[in-house]
């Protein structure tokens, strides 16, 4: 032991004898009720020690657990769509011959101006001349929602306000000009 350690040993027996002295010093009835008082303490500090930051834990990680499992939900649902979309299958692309007349009755009537169009390569439709910007923006919007997509672009500003000179190759779906 350390320097004082015995004196400390010594002391610590000392008061333990002192106590035990008073405690058989007491009547029945008072060793009773010292016991009694004894076991509510003990109950008492077992409570503040132990089962209330148990009871707090435990319910931490009951809110825990419903976020993870309301995670779970989403991240299972995410996986079920993502294995429903790759069975899904791809739409196949049209080849011009096809293409053509679909964006021809898309453009007529809703784009004005000089254009034409041409068919470019198996799958592609090229789409040339002077039209105005803001109608050829609608109007790829609409394409784009009937799965035909630009390619390639060229767009430059012609002398007309408004109006842009085009060259376009549209192709559907996953198709290559």
């Amino acid at each position: 032991m350390g320097i004082g350690g015995g004196a400390m040993m010594g002391r610590w027996q000392q008061w333990q004898k002192a106590l035990q002295s008073r405690y058989r010093a007491l009547s029945r009835r008072e060793q009773w009720l010292v016991g009694t008082a004894a076991v509510l303490l003990l109950v008492g500090v077992f409570d503040l020690a132990v089962w209330s930051p148990a009871s707090a834990y435990v319910e931490n990680n009951r809110g825990r657990v419903a976020r993870l499992d309301a995670e779970l939900t989403l991240a299972r649902t995410l996986s079920d769509e993502a294995a429903r979309l790759k069975r899904t299958p791809v739409v196949a692309a049209l080849p011009a011959a096809e293409l053509e007349p679909l964006v021809t009755r898309t453009l007529t009537g809703k784009l004005s101006g000089n254009w034409q169009l041409s068919r470019e390569g198996e799958e592609g439709v090229r789409i040339s001349g002077e039209v105005p910007f803001d109608e050829w923006m609608r109007v790829s919007g609409e394409l784009a929602l009937a799965q035909v997509r630009v390619v390639r672009l060229d767009a430059t500003a012609t002398g007309t306000p408004g109006m842009v000179r085009l060259d376009a190759v549209l192709v559907h779906a996953g198709g290559q000009a």
